[in-house]
């Protein structure tokens, strides 16, 4: 019986034998392959992606992420990690095999980084992370390059930001307390043509930038500022006395007004100069204070009679004065001692939107 046994074992291992041996399959033969379980087909590891880059587009509320191709790879899932939250989460499970993404994801006042693994459709198959991407500081930064600039009396502020559309503007007068003069402001220049100063004052301006809300804002930017030179005005009105006899019109006397910065002639249109009452004149002669240089009103009688007298003056171009001369003899005028006041006809050459200021009023000096 055990040599039966015995037998049968024997002829057993010589079958196994012989049929490993026909086979030819040896320990040499064996190789490591990695297979996607849920499937037939044998591959090789999913490369690693580039490390990303961001871009802004124009502000952390749009930031382009940017990545080079992955080793078998034709998909790709993107994940964002924050300060705020400390972990990285996914921001997209697929770019549709792009290798490029637009993270339209609200990270004002944050920091964010980027990785991105690489993807094989169909299969279990990803890549290890990337390396990170440098870190985008989505703070708001301040302005540093605000400059003003004084034109006719006007206060024109500029600067740039990198990220920042929108702004808050304040201004302080001699270094007193700040107010705040614009909210919100979707420019990137301003002109503040307030005129409550006096002439000499220090007025300075800080913007500060903002994304969104009233509450995602940058600090305070740099100061900058001017010494106030006064608006756009009238300095002097002076009566010239070119004929024979001071104290009455003759042929080629004058009026010189004499302006704060160049001014615009463009809106004038008469030549001549009118008195009525024997006390009101007004020059050029004009109803209407945008027609006119200035008005004056002075004591009763100051003026011999009453007449429209002809005269030379401009209707165009510009200058510093404005100048009429007479063509004509005319009127006895007395000294003079009443203010002017001024019109709104004349411009500033350099911003003609600006006009004579009505807030300062001379009393002119000299005779005809």
């Amino acid at each position: 019986m055990q040599s039966r046994l015995a037998l049968l074992g024997l002829g057993l291992l010589a079958a196994f034998g012989l049929g490993y041996g026909v086979l030819g399959v040896s320990d040499a033969a064996w190789t490591d392959q990695v297979t996607n379980p849920g499937t037939a087909v044998t591959a090789d590891q999913v490369g690693q992606p580039g490390q990303p880059v961001s871009t802004l587009n124009p502000n952390c509320t749009n930031i382009t992420v940017e990545w080079t191709a992955a080793a078998l790879a034709d998909d790709y899932r993107v994940e964002a990690w924050t300060a705020t939250t400390g972990t990285f989460t996914t921001v997209t499970a697929s770019t549709s095999g792009n290798l490029t993404w637009a993270d339209t994801t609200d990270y004002t006042n944050d920091t964010v980084r980027w990785r991105v693994i690489g993807i094989r459709s169909g299969t279990s198959w990803e890549s290890v992370p990337s390396l990170e991407s440098a870190d985008r500081d989505c703070g708001i930064p301040p302005v540093i390059d605000l400059a003003v600039t004084e034109t006719c009396g006007a206060r024109t502020l500029t600067w740039s930001h990198p990220t920042a559309t929108r702004f808050n503007i304040r201004r302080r007068v001699n270094a007193g307390g700040w107010t705040n003069v614009q909210t919100n402001l979707n420019a990137f220049t301003w002109t503040d043509t307030a005129a409550t100063f006096s002439i000499g004052d220090v007025i300075e301006y800080q913007v500060q930038g903002r994304i969104g809300g009233p509450a995602n804002v940058g600090p305070w930017g740099n100061v900058d500022g001017v010494t106030w030179g006064g608006p756009f005005r009238i300095v002097s009105v002076e009566f010239v006395n070119n004929g024979a006899t001071l104290g009455t019109l003759e042929v080629g006397d004058q009026i010189v007004v004499t302006f704060s910065h160049e001014a615009d002639f463009s809106n004038l249109t008469a030549t001549t100069v009118n008195i009525a009452t024997r006390r009101r004149l007004r020059a050029p002669n004009a109803n209407q204070a945008n027609r006119r240089v200035f008005q004056w009103t002075t004591a009763n009688n100051f003026f011999g009679g009453n007449a429209t007298y002809a005269g030379a003056s401009p209707t165009a171009g510009t200058g510093m004065t404005w100048t009429w001369t007479s063509s004509v003899n005319g009127t006895t005028m007395g000294v003079p001692a009443a203010a002017i006041t001024p019109g709104t006809a004349v411009t500033c050459a350099a911003n003609t939107a600006i006009a004579t200021s009505t807030a300062f009023t001379p009393v002119p000096t000299g005779q005809w």
